[in-house]
């Protein structure tokens, strides 16, 4: 499975572009206008942008050198108050999954793996 590369994230007039390459791939990065987050950009603005890449950052991206426009993403995922806010709702998950019978825990998917 690849990771998406993500070196700069631009918002245009027309549009949110993303500088990305996949991690199986050995081109250099290119910038592509992501018709996706343009979507959520112009329907719910800045805080719709944010929420979406960090989900991407959670789900299959990292982000990739010093571009001004990653340091918003890069503190809101590495922030001591982030690292708490997660570990906060996993426990609460451990304790959930603890509390079910054997044959429950047997029919979830819980704990993603690498």
């Amino acid at each position: 499975m690849s990771i998406e590369l993500i070196n700069r994230i631009t918002v245009k007039k027309d549009g949110v572009y993303v500088s990305s390459h996949s991690s199986n791939d050995n081109s250099s990065y290119h910038s592509w206008r992501c018709k996706g987050l343009s979507e959520i950009y112009d329907a719910e603005g800045q805080k719709g942008l944010d929420r979406a890449v960090i989900r991407m950052l959670y789900e299959y991206a990292e982000l990739r050198g010093t571009h001004k426009s990653l340091s918003r993403y890069r503190y809101a995922k590495d922030a001591p108050a982030a690292h708490a806010i997660y570990q906060k709702y996993m426990d609460k998950i451990d304790d959930r999954y603890g509390q079910m019978d054997e044959a429950d825990q047997n029919s979830v998917w819980y704990k993603p793996t690498e």
